[in-house]
């Protein structure tokens, strides 16, 4: 597996090596990244953040998402939401295709991965469909307090570096 580093958001993901990584000039909007398996059918894999302006929960987003989708099937942990579903697309429901999703809420933000499947390709993307379920958004990320003067507010700085 590779690993892409958003240099927006800076979370993490990867990616099996037989991805190819489309051009950021298709994913126009910052925190976007797409990859693609394209051989006889079509796999896409991709990682994006959308704004949570009013804060919402796990459970209101759960609840715009199933009345937004049918079929839907979602799993909920602390503040993660993992979605299965039918692919939709602006016409309605694609045809022999699955969605499946996860979605981590940090403050005012939602960072998803998502994976796009042909429906008899299931087995083959077991392996991805794990990778997603276990993903955190930053990996190896050590806090690290910056001392500042009393009577401020304490911020930290975090720090990529591995410590073992």
């Amino acid at each position: 597996m590779k690993t892409y580093h958003d240099s927006t958001f800076g979370y993490i993901m990867r990616y099996p090596d037989f991805f190819v990584q489309l051009p950021d000039s298709l994913d126009p909007e910052p925190g976007c990244c797409t990859f693609r398996f394209w051989n006889v059918e079509q796999i896409n894999l991709s990682g994006y953040v959308l704004g949570n302006p009013e804060q919402l929960t796990v459970q209101q987003m759960k609840d715009s998402l199933v009345h937004e989708n049918h079929d839907v099937k979602i799993r909920t942990l602390a503040d993660t939401l993992i979605i299965s579903s039918p692919l939709y697309a602006e016409d309605g429901v694609v045809d022999g295709y699955r969605s499946y999703a996860k979605y981590v809420r940090h403050r005012k933000l939602w960072f998803v991965q998502s994976l796009s499947y042909p429906v008899e390709c299931e087995d083959a993307v077991r392996r991805i469909k794990h990778q997603i379920d276990s993903w955190t958004v930053w990996e190896n990320v050590i806090p690290q307090k910056c001392f500042i003067p009393k009577r401020r507010r304490q911020t930290f700085m975090y720090s990529h570096k591995s410590y073992s």
